[in-house]
């Protein structure tokens, strides 16, 4: 299967823009993990870009879609 994506625009985003996709194959979600993964990108910064999905409102959290 081929999925074509089109890159729109690269940009940094705050953490607290985005939301865990409701595709993702996690389905358990555990925050102290979350915690760790938070701190470990606010100290060396993220090393792979991730891919979101625009908020359907207005005000809304970007969707992770890959990448988390």
């Amino acid at each position: 299967m081929t999925i074509d994506v089109r890159v729109e625009e690269m940009r940094e985003m705050p953490i607290s823009e985005l939301s865990i996709g409701q595709s993702q194959a996690r389905t358990r979600q555990v925050s102290k993990n979350l915690g760790d993964l938070v701190a470990s990108i606010r100290a060396t910064g993220l090393l792979q870009p991730i891919v979101v999905c625009p908020p359907e409102k207005e005000g809304g959290k970007y969707e992770v879609l890959t990448g988390q």
